[in-house]
């Protein structure tokens, strides 16, 4: 295979492996609501998960777990605010 040949099935790859929409950072969304929840409790969180890809659109909800100092769980609701990314976020009830 040539130089050339190669370079352009390696961007066809890319390319292809491309997301055309918009994600949420989940990873900055699990860092504030860490940080969020921390202040309002005063207990140190062991971590937030939530999923690793989600699709940006306004309205749209995914749920995260926040796991407690003593290793309680509380999940949440994430709702997202626009389709670029910004959410907020309750304790699921």
């Amino acid at each position: 295979m040539t130089g050339r040949a190669l370079l352009a099935g390696l961007t066809i790859l890319a390319i292809a492996g491309c997301s055309p929409t918009k994600q949420v950072d989940t990873g900055r969304a699990e860092a504030e609501i860490k940080r969020s929840l921390a202040a309002q409790t005063g207990d140190r969180l062991r971590a937030v998960r939530c999923p690793d890809e989600v699709e940006a659109n306004k309205g749209d909800r995914f749920r995260c777990v926040a796991t407690a100092s003593d290793g309680s769980r509380v999940r949440l609701v994430v709702t997202q605010t626009d389709g670029e990314g910004s959410v907020r976020w309750r304790l699921a009830r």
